[in-house]
């Protein structure tokens, strides 16, 4: 039965529920209205929030004045030729005439001016012959050998598997007939292809004799297919190899890499170390010839800060390894165990040996002092004199004389050392600045370090030696003008949302307020501002924007007294008053004295000094002081607004021509506190953008020092504070509406109740009377 009563109105017909609603409803008017003046304090946190970013914005737009380089910037302009130049802020200004006439070049060591044979090991054996089944696959060339046709003087050969062995295919040429290749075939003279293991080389020979050319066979054919003559170098008029034939691998490891001679004195049998440099400032390179190839260690140094760059070169069979920067720099490369004054610059291995660039690590074989004898070009030998050992390498074969410095059929070395020798050494760039003397530069770019102009940078990589250049380096006020500009945008951006927080519009018919308009703070935000921004009325003395109105500033040591001044003609002001040739008509001209310790009558310090055109005498005087304010830029406050206003944009780009500094002050000045000739008093003064800078932080973050916590912070706190109560009282009051509205749904089920129990007894009268009738 109760579950039936859920349906209102059930037993009364009375359908009570939307009466419930109503009342609920009705009863609910407070949370609403709290409900709205939560979003309304939601809404006025938002715009604080905005109002905080508007200010920020113009903090760091300040933030922009208060930059030394804006002010001191520099602008560069090319008055002829064509080159790169720049010039720092504060840089000296003027123009700059350059003559090229020389560029530098770069350090290159080159292992053919230390290493004579080939790096790689040679492809034939000792004697000359192939024997021992190298096939024409595994021949390590620069350029593998194709299969196909090839030809020599006319007689064609064909290649037709890469299995073959080398011998074969010289067997198959040197054998075609009784006496080699023969074109005439009747003459008996043919040519043969014969292989020198001590050059590492393939030459024609006839007879046994090396061909010239008088009896030079005709080499190649345009329908050949094989590349087997340009693969062992025989495409050129010597008609023998043009080079040794056993190459480098650049791919496989550095064991299989086909070196010359074997690896030795590695760690643990695998591991080597080199060093670029040496001392403090030395680069290490470590390597693992059973992982490292010759491309990986190339990488290795190339993108190490050694500041160099190596490669292979297979043509001619040589590694480079030259400096990045242009210069007399030399190059040092060791892989000594105790060479380098540090004890940890330990080297390993013999990779600088086997490449080319260092001798060995062990000098064993000894020169005897004048023993004549005959030595072989790259040799190297141990050599003792006089007690000292020293270490040597024949530059040249025969009998080339006792090694000494001035014999130069020899070249000194250390072991297992290398460096730049005097011919692979570098040179400088030199220049002709304004007709003076030649300045160098190890580079190509030269700066106040070279020159001498200070903050002044020019490269010549693009200009040919004995050209010139020219350009002039002026002061560049556009960028200061710039964020000045900007500055004066943001500031009536940031006037123009405060004004629409707390202004009262009022069109005729209706009043319309800013969220703001009541909060007293926040309507003396604009014209506080502005006060910032306008700055004091009253000029300080010690203030850079402050005139004087001063003829000449006169730095001179402490001064005793007047009289001694005008009778004294070595003093500073009568030296002045002759070289400026003053006199009745230079009457009032003023002079502002630094460092003057003369006193007035009062007591007080005197800095100024006015020419007495009448008795020729200099005079104490009171300057009369005025300051640089806005208006002298072309700036200024409209009547009755809070916004700058541009009157006249021309004056602001003059006086940031003529006197920046003066500008630059107006805007950044650091806040100071010093005694002011004109108040007689301690006051403080700062630039423009300090004010700002002052004025919005303690607006937004308060003041540590005080403990105010500021305006903003101070509102979203009390706004926050209130949302909080506000939600306090909304949930106390839905706790009591539910409550409220139970009781009165349990007021009315009762009312069903007894209602349903009425009706079940008026039913029950009614059937019993209805009984009695019958």
């Amino acid at each position: 039965m109760g579950s039936d009563l859920q349906l209102t109105g059930l037993a009364s017909g009375f359908d009570w529920a939307p009466v419930v609603d109503q009342l609920i409803e009705l009863e609910r008017i407070p949370v609403q209205r709290l409900e709205r003046e939560k979003k309304e304090n939601e809404e006025k946190m938002s715009d604080l929030g905005l109002l905080k970013t508007q200010l920020d914005t113009l903090n760091t737009a300040a933030g922009k004045l208060q930059n030394d380089d804006l002010w001191d910037s520099r602008k560069v302009a090319f008055t002829s030729g064509s080159a790169s130049a720049s010039a720092s802020s504060g840089s000296i200004t003027g123009e700059f005439s350059v003559e090229v006439v020389a560029k530098g070049s770069r350090t290159t060591i080159n292992s053919k001016n230390r290493t004579f044979s080939g790096l790689g090991k040679p492809i034939g054996i000792a004697d000359d012959t192939f024997d021992n089944g190298l096939k024409v696959s595994d021949l390590p060339l620069q350029t593998k050998i194709t299969t196909g046709t090839f030809t020599i003087s006319g007689k064609t050969f064909s290649i037709n598997s890469l299995n073959s062995e080398l011998q074969d295919v010289l067997d198959m040429i040197n054998l075609s007939s009784p006496e080699g290749v023969n074109p005439e075939e009747t003459d008996g003279n043919g040519y043969t292809l014969n292989y020198d293991h001590s050059e590492d080389k393939f030459f024609f020979a006839m007879d046994g004799v090396k061909v010239s050319l008088g009896n030079a066979p005709i080499l190649g054919s345009p329908t050949d297919t094989s590349n087997f003559l340009a693969a062992l170098k025989l495409n050129n008029p010597e008609f023998q190899s043009s080079q040794p034939l056993g190459a480098i691998s650049m791919t496989d490891t550095l064991e299989n890499a086909n070196f010359r001679a074997p690896f030795q004195d590695l760690n643990a049998g695998k591991l080597g170390t080199f060093f670029i440099g040496e001392g403090q400032g030395v680069v290490r390179i470590d390597y693992d010839i059973t992982v490292d190839t010759v491309a990986t260690l190339v990488q290795k140094v190339n993108s190490s800060k050694a500041n160099v760059f190596m490669f292979y070169d297979p043509v001619s069979d040589r590694f480079i390894m030259r400096n990045n920067e242009s210069g007399a720099t030399g190059i040092t490369l060791h892989e000594s165990s105790d060479w380098d004054e540090l004890s940890s610059n330990k080297g390993s291995g013999n990779v600088l040996e086997l490449m080319g660039f260092a001798p060995p690590k062990s000098i064993s074989t000894a020169y005897i002092e004048g023993s004549a004898v005959s030595v072989s070009q790259g040799d190297y030998f141990q050599y003792s004199k006089d007690g000292n050992v020293t270490y040597w390498q024949a530059l040249e074969n025969g009998i080339i004389g006792d090694p000494e410095l001035d014999n130069n059929n020899w070249r000194q070395v250390i072991e297992g050392v290398s460096r730049s020798m005097k011919q692979e050494v570098g040179t400088n760039s030199s220049v002709r600045v304004n007709g003076g003397e030649l300045v160098y530069s190890n580079g190509l770019s030269f700066s106040d370090d070279e020159h001498g102009y200070e903050g002044i940078n020019f490269n010549i990589e693009n200009v040919s030696i004995g050209k010139s250049f020219a350009f002039s380096v002026s002061k560049d006020t556009s960028k200061a003008k710039e964020a000045i500009d900007k500055f004066v945008e943001e500031f009536n951006d940031a006037q123009d949302y405060i004004k629409s927080l707390v202004s009262v519009q009022n069109d005729g018919e209706n009043v319309t307020a800013g969220r703001f308009s009541s909060n007293i703070e926040m309507s003396r935000l604009g014209s506080q501002l502005r006060k910032v921004v306008f700055g004091e009325s009253t000029p300080h003395s010690e203030s850079k924007t402050t005139r004087d109105g001063a003829n000449f500033i006169l730095s001179t040591q402490s001064m005793n007294s007047l009289v001694s001044i005008n009778s004294d003609p070595a003093s500073e002001l009568l030296t002045l008053k002759a070289e400026l040739s003053l006199n009745s008509s230079s009457n009032g001209y003023l002079v502002r004295v630094l460092s003057d310790n003369l006193l007035d009558s009062d007591g007080n310090e005197q800095t100024y000094y006015r020419f007495n055109g009448s008795s020729g005498d200099w005079e104490l005087t009171d300057p009369t002081f005025s300051s640089f304010r806005l208006s002298d830029i072309g700036l200024d406050f409209g009547v009755g607004s809070d916004n700058i206003k541009v009157k006249n944009s021309a004056m602001l780009i003059n006086m940031l021509d003529e006197d920046p500094d003066m500008v630059k002050y107006l805007f950044d000045q650091d806040k100071i506190s010093r005694f002011d000739n004109i108040t007689k008093s301690d006051r403080y003064f700062q630039g423009m953008t300090q004010a700002v800078d002052e004025f919005v932080s303690t607006f937004l973050d308060g003041n540590l020092t005080t403990g105010y916590n500021g305006t903003y912070t101070t509102h979203i706190e009390s706004i926050k504070g209130q949302n909080k109560r506000i939600d306090s009282k909304i949930e106390e009051m839905e706790k009591y509406l539910e409550q409220r509205e139970k009781t009165l749904s349990d007021g009315f089920m009762k009312m069903e109740e007894m209602q349903s129990k009425l009706n079940t007894q008026l039913q029950t009268l009614q059937s019993s009377f209805s009984s009695n009738k019958k």
